[in-house]
């Protein structure tokens, strides 16, 4: 039995969706540049919350942008080679 699913069953849980990845947290060990950390730090605080929650949204947002995020990104792309084009 998987570690999650016996933490499961010695918690009686009977929402199964707590066995979805995004439902846990996992420790890792990582290595930050100094500059990087001080700044989610920073970021994090002037936001109320912690720096391993915003490190944790922001990595989430770049892997999964939503779909607003994503059609801003094409357009955006879109409109530097029109406007390139236009230019010369």
């Amino acid at each position: 039995m998987t570690g999650l699913k016996a933490k499961a069953k010695n918690k009686k849980l009977l929402d199964e969706s707590y066995l979805e990845p995004q439902n846990h947290k996992v420790r890792i060990t990582t290595f930050l540049d100094g500059d990087i950390l001080e700044e989610l730090k920073k970021r994090a605080g002037k936001q109320g919350t912690k720096y391993q929650t915003l490190l944790n949204r922001l990595l989430r947002e770049s892997l999964w942008p939503s779909e607003k995020e994503e059609l801003t990104h094409r357009l955006e792309k879109l409109e530097r080679v029109v406007f390139k084009k236009n230019a010369v």
